[in-house]
């Protein structure tokens, strides 16, 4: 019976070792869930917080999107008023260019009517001393 009771204690003692085994197991696994726990909270943050970061993102490139949209209409409506312009500067050009001719044929009838003019005056100032030798001649014949 003694032999049975040292071996019920030693049971005892065994079962209570065990007890105390599994319970600091049983404290460690706690642990390690509470930090597991601790570190899915973490990770939860930073993928919330790289979810606002990509929404900032997305945010940001539909407003470059917009802001990249405008500017090509922008650049559009710039290209048809440099056409208008080039367009105008041509016209001005054509312009230019008649009035040039334009004026080159009114010099050059000015110079021809000038040249007219100068002949008709020596014409006219021949005529002239021609009567004044044809005066003069006249009164030669009444005297």
């Amino acid at each position: 019976m003694r032999k049975l009771a040292e071996q019920s204690g030693q049971a005892a003692s065994d079962i209570g070792e065990l007890v105390q085994l599994i319970q600091e197991e049983t404290r460690k696994a706690v642990e390690t869930m509470q930090k597991g726990k601790e570190s899915v909270l973490a990770g939860k943050e930073v993928v919330d917080q790289a979810g606002e970061a990509f929404m900032e993102i997305s945010s940001s490139i539909s407003s470059i999107s917009g802001q990249s949209h405008s500017i090509s209409e922008a650049m559009e409506r710039m290209n048809e008023i440099m056409k208008e312009l080039v367009e105008s500067a041509e016209e001005i050009t054509r312009i230019s260019n008649d009035s040039h001719e334009y004026t080159q044929h009114v010099a050059a009838a000015t110079e021809e009517q000038t040249a007219a003019i100068e002949e008709i005056s020596a014409s006219a100032e021949s005529l002239s001393k021609l009567a004044e030798h044809l005066q003069s001649q006249i009164q030669k014949f009444k005297l």
